[in-house]
């Protein structure tokens, strides 16, 4: 029996069988002539079977179950495709390689790139980016979890007042490009699916801004000389003050 059909077509083409010639079966059935005689012939066998054996007629699903052991066998086992998807997930380092070049360190060297990646994302398994967490100090914890309890009741009111902002970096002697990782979708926070990254490494930095109703302009800064610093520092204080004066 030709290994493309599914149980679905073979019920379809037997059913249409009782009433109309083999031809227009196989087309209502969306399969070719030479397989359409490949399963009226397996069910001509089995009916002869079941009389031989003074049993009832077969079922339909009896008809159209795949015959035992027949269909291509297997490339990799389960217990193989646990034992690369477990080298896949071992460490950080392993997460970053490609699937194939795991599977050829463990000694699978018969089995095809394109079937390692189908067997492992049947399991879940995605190559995805890594997430990006800043690395801070025990006190910075502390004090950001202080700031997220304070403000865990806000409503609308209250966050649209608020500016949200975001930079992007341009980073000397980072890796340029996508660099990807392999883990399950709920692995975004694991230890080995995060690349921390420092304050003070940018050579410029882009910078963006919006609120609730309303989007900021963006900006361009370059490393600031100790001159420009001091002035930016006494301007923002100034605007800190009139602000404070503004809403007295």
């Amino acid at each position: 029996m030709a290994p493309q059909t599914t149980e679905i077509e073979r019920a379809i083409f037997l059913t249409h069988l009782e009433y109309v010639s083999l031809p227009e079966a196989a087309r209502k059935a969306g399969i070719n002539r030479k397989t359409a005689t490949n399963i009226k012939l397996r069910a001509a066998n089995l009916e002869i079977e079941h009389i031989e054996a003074g049993l009832p007629p077969p079922t339909i699903q009896e008809l159209i179950r795949r015959k035992e052991g027949s269909g291509a066998k297997p490339k990799i086992s389960e217990a193989e495709v646990d034992e690369i998807l477990a080298a896949c997930t071992a460490n950080k380092k392993q997460r970053k390689k490609l699937w194939h070049v795991v599977a050829h360190e463990e000694g699978f060297f018969d089995v095809t790139r394109r079937t390692i990646e189908t067997k492992l994302r049947e399991r879940g398994l995605r190559r995805c980016k890594s997430t990006k967490k800043l690395g801070l100090t025990d006190i910075q914890r502390a004090q950001r979890y202080e700031i997220a309890l304070s403000r865990k009741d806000w409503g609308l009111a209250e966050w649209r007042k608020v500016i949200f902002s975001d930079e992007a970096a341009i980073v000397v002697s980072a890796a340029r490009g996508m660099q990807r990782l392999s883990r399950f979708p709920d692995e975004r926070y694991h230890k080995d699916c995060i690349d921390r990254r420092y304050n003070g490494y940018s050579e410029a930095m882009f910078w963006g801004c919006f609120t609730y109703d309303s989007k900021g302009l963006c900006h361009i800064y370059y490393p600031e000389t100790s001159e420009q610093k001091a002035n930016n520092e006494e301007m923002i204080e100034t605007l800190n003050e009139e602000e404070v004066i503004a809403e007295c």
